[in-house]
C-alpha cells in the first residue's frame, strides 16, 4: 500500500509492505523507516516519563 504525501517532513509517499516486516514502512523519497520499538522499551519509557 502507498500512502501518497504521507510523510510530513519531506512531503514524501510512504510505503507499506504486507505482511509487516519489522521496519514495514518506508518514505521513497528520504528513506525514513517506521521505527520498531519492542513493548516493554515502550514501557519504560512511558513510566520514565511519568
Amino acid at each position: 500500500m502507498i500512502d501518497f504525501r504521507a510523510y510530513p517532513r519531506c512531503n514524501g509517499d510512504v510505503l507499506e509492505y504486507f505482511p509487516a516486516d519489522s521496519e514495514s514502512a518506508l518514505c521513497i523519497n528520504c528513506g525514513w523507516r517506521a521505527p520498531d520499538v519492542p513493548e516493554d522499551v515502550s514501557e519504560q519509557v512511558k513510566a520514565h516519563r511519568g
